[in-house]
């Protein structure tokens, strides 16, 4: 089925520029400097200026769309641009895409803020429309749009959207001071530990830090020396508008706009505390695929062309379809790797004896489980125990025997027998009965009377981070009596992962010999992790099991990211079941920071210097996005995409949709940008593509039922949510 990006082509011509020289060598922050000597030239010629290098690697300033051309313009410190010559800013040429790309951003920033009066939120590319289209659960919801504009390959410069929604609370911080307290909100929110929308004319999210016993009226700030109260800057800056939502008695509070920087003062009624996601906003934000891509083609509706200068860009009416294919679905081993499952394309109209199709994926996994069993089962007969309170105890033992059965018949695990199980809730006496058998149990199910997250976290660190698996109550006694429960079976399923049971992998590998997942996130507070996986089979190797604390900050520091992965790629060359390691993936949700690509340099060079790499082998750090611009759409009435779709974008960046349409049952499917960050160079990104996507297919904890993010990703995750409240981890979660 053929398919499309959501993207637009930009058909832009060469642009007539000036290009100034800087008289001044550039120390120190370039890029704040090089902002500055725009900004002056911009006052100077009345144009447009950005940056440029040229082709001696320096850099250079391109004015365009000018009203003046001064030969010599003084930036201050003794720093004189000089017109050298005039050029033209071709897209094709790579030196000017920067420049170029830059320049289309900011037009496309005037064309939704200046002329359709929507608001950006923090420079992050998203309009959003000002007037509320619904109300949910005590917020307004703001209908929005991602944006992006890069340069592709096969058809140029292309803007590609996305519809996303935003929730902003009716009730201020003010209020919330009113009805707490300060000292109670402080407690909850201060030091950082959550995010606020800061309503003003360029809206941005900020960290609460403290609330003084200043008010708003007081001159508590002072801007050129002079000194200015909260309510006066904000009327003197973002005007009566605003001021006017300000009680005059209400208290300062101050605030940070990034993690450890200084704090600022501001007033409450002007930040809204940012929602955790609830059901309700999850459900709202869900669009399925025919309603999203209508969205993106009314967002277009008036948007017809850009301009640079003096020179006008017209965009394709048409989404770009060039280049668009599928992944097939990866051939998997079973039992003691004799019997593999061949696989096609997931798409359920084709029809090929020798291949297995979504149709009936689920099915012959289960099949294949049945007859051949797992293709590695590390423990004979564990013994997994029973947490239950005292009221549950038949129930939980009884759920842990049907777990059993669907273990010996699908994993051919069958448990031991358990040793009685012991009351959770009696810590006195989890302590004893841990004291006495914990050395012999290899796993516990949780059999909980509800979902509270904060119990299962102290199960996990009661049992020393030991494969932990939780079945609540409700759950168990609604399919108690079915002949078959899908809910039974990914909780037995889910355990046996945990317990190390690979179900099946990848007969053909991976194009790397070894990738290792990165993650730097949290909620309160972030946690690096990493995991191991052999380009061989898609075994994961080695990982993390105690968490190494971040902070607010979402990148490794240097050392940490050399040691994450200077021990993972040791781990992998020591393995003798391993062949020799000449290629390496490093794969990270999200960016990775300078730091970060130095410590992956130095673990490298270390290694190749003790002489467990080759001088010769070929690296690559990959940044994997999944909230972006970019989706991939078919033809169908529905417009939902194929499982596996991709599109390269060029020789770093390539879009991937692993769970299509036939595993995608509520909204569109996720569309990853991958893109190689750092690294040889010599690494084809398409192939990256392929192994992020069989890594996709390796969804052990519940096999046949859909696909998922590759686990290079979603177990450091995974770790890291659980090691916010937990000290360690002997397993996987899932």
């Amino acid at each position: 089925m053929s398919g499309f990006l959501s993207s637009f082509a930009i058909n832009l011509p060469d642009i007539p520029a000036k290009i100034y020289t800087i008289g001044a060598e550039i120390a120190g922050d370039p890029y704040s400097q090089l902002s500055h000597f725009e900004n002056v030239l911009e006052s100077q010629t009345g144009g447009e200026a950005y940056r440029v290098r040229g082709p001696d690697g320096n850099w250079y300033l391109a004015v365009f769309g000018q009203d003046h051309e001064p030969k010599k313009v003084d930036a201050g410190d003794s720093v004189t641009l000089s017109l050298e010559y005039r050029t033209e800013l071709k897209p094709e040429n790579p030196r000017h895409r920067t420049a170029l790309e830059q320049a289309l951003r900011d037009s496309l920033r005037g064309f939704f803020t200046s002329y359709q009066d929507y608001w950006e939120y923090n420079d992050y590319a998203n309009f959003y429309d000002p007037d509320p289209v619904a109300h949910i659960e005590g917020h307004q919801v703001l209908r929005g749009i991602r944006t992006s504009i890069d340069y592709r390959e096969e058809t140029g410069f292309m803007l590609s959207l996305d519809p996303t929604r935003k929730f902003i609370p009716r009730e201020t911080l003010a209020d919330l001071i009113d009805e707490c307290g300060a000292g109670s909100v402080v407690e909850q929110f201060g030091e950082g530990r959550r995010y606020f929308f800061f309503d003003r004319p360029e809206p941005q999210p900020v960290r609460l830090h403290s609330v003084t016993e200043s008010t708003v009226s007081e001159q508590t700030m002072e801007i050129d020396g002079e000194p200015i109260s909260v309510l006066k800057f904000v009327d003197d800056n973002y005007g009566s508008d605003y001021a006017g939502k300000i009680d005059p008695t209400e208290p300062v509070v101050q605030i940070n706009y990034s993690s450890g920087g200084r704090s600022y003062d501001a007033a409450p009624s002007l930040l809204r505390l940012i929602p955790q996601q609830q059901e309700a906003m999850t459900k709202t934000s869900t669009l399925e695929p025919e309603e999203r891509w209508s969205e993106v083609q009314e967002w277009m509706s008036s948007l017809h062309y850009l301009t640079i200068g003096n020179e006008t860009a017209d965009i394709e009416d048409d989404p770009i379809r060039r280049g668009l294919s599928t992944f097939a679905l990866p051939p998997l081993e079973f039992g003691d790797g004799s019997a593999v499952l061949e696989t096609g394309t997931a798409d359920d109209t084709t029809s090929n004896s020798d291949t297995v199709t979504s149709g009936d994926w689920r099915d012959s996994i289960r099949n294949y489980l049945r007859e051949f069993g797992p293709r590695i089962k590390p423990m004979d007969e564990p013994r997994v125990s029973a947490l239950h309170t005292d009221s549950t105890r038949e129930e939980a033992l009884e759920a842990l025997g049907q777990l059993g059965e669907y273990l010996e018949e699908y994993f051919d695990l069958p448990l031991r027998q358990p040793i009685g199980g012991t009351n959770y809730q009696d810590r006195a006496e989890l302590d004893s009965y841990l004291s006495e058998y914990g050395d012999d149990i290899a796993g516990v199910l949780a059999y909980m009377t509800d979902e509270s997250a904060s119990q299962y976290h102290e199960l996990i660190d009661a049992v020393g981070g030991k494969p932990t698996q939780h079945l609540t109550q409700n759950n168990y006694l609604s399919e108690r009596n079915r002949q078959f429960s899908q809910s039974l079976f990914h909780t037995a399923t889910d355990l046996g992962a945990k317990l190390g049971v690979r179900p099946f992998l990848l007969d053909d590998g991976l194009s790397a010999d070894v990738l290792i997942g990165m993650s730097v996130t949290g909620n309160q507070r972030t946690t690096a992790s990493s995991v191991v996986v052999s380009g061989e089979t898609g075994n994961v190797i080695d990982w993390t099991e105690q968490p190494h604390g971040r902070g607010k900050s979402s990148v490794a520091d240097h050392d940490l990211a050399e040691r994450l992965v200077g021990d993972g790629i040791a781990a992998a060359a020591g393995n003798p079941d391993l062949g020799s390691v000449d290629t390496i993936a490093i794969h990270k949700n999200g960016s990775f920071g300078n730091e970060e690509v130095a410590g992956i340099r130095a673990a490298i060079e270390t290694l190749q210097e003790d002489g467990y790499l080759e001088s010769d082998i070929s690296w690559s750090a990959v940044e994997l996005r999944s909230n972006t611009a970019y989706r991939i759409y078919s033809d169908r009435r529905d417009r939902s995409c194929d499982t596996g779709s991709y599109a390269k974008i060029d020789e770093k960046k390539v879009l991937l949709t692993p769970s299509g349409r036939q595993f995608t049952y509520q909204g569109t499917p996720r569309t990853f940008e991958i893109r190689a960050e750092a690294g040889t160079g010599d690494m084809d990104i398409v192939q990256i593509g392929k192994d992020i996507f069989d890594l996709s297919c390796l969804v052990w904890w519940a096999p046949g039922s859909k696909i998922s993010d590759p686990i290079t990703i979603r177990y450091p995750n995974n770790m890291n949510e659980l090691f916010e409240h937990c000290q360690r981890l002997q397993y996987l979660p899932s």
